[in-house]
């Protein structure tokens, strides 16, 4: 199933572009991958990451450029390339932190132009 990540969602303060986090809740962790990146890859994501967009204020809501491609973040929802050590190290990939629980996509969006 697909939810938008409200939290990491970000809007510049006149609502003209923003980028719309959209994640799915197939499980990393049992091997869902596949599954996730089938549902992030589809329109109802681009659907909803529009829709989220058009509730918070943007008019005409377009994609604005690529979707990212699916990329994994770890049970603090935290993207794994950026989990480091005290030291701003990575951490190894047998770390717990370094294990995908979901999937996301950021999507660009912007307002109709004209």
């Amino acid at each position: 199933m697909l939810q938008v990540v409200e939290s990491a969602c970000r809007f510049q303060p006149d609502m003209s572009r923003g980028n719309v986090v959209v994640e799915s809740s197939c499980d990393g962790r049992t091997g869902g991958f596949q599954e996730a990146f089938s549902e992030l890859d589809s329109m109802d994501a681009r659907s909803m990451a529009t829709g989220f967009a058009a509730r918070h204020g943007m008019g005409d809501p377009r994609i604005n450029g690529n979707v990212s491609s699916p990329y994994p973040v770890n049970a603090d929802g935290v993207s794994l390339e950026a989990v480091k050590d005290g030291e701003g190290n990575p951490l190894p990939q047998t770390h717990p932190k370094m294990q995908p629980a979901r999937y996301r996509v950021d999507v660009p969006v912007t307002r109709r132009l004209v």
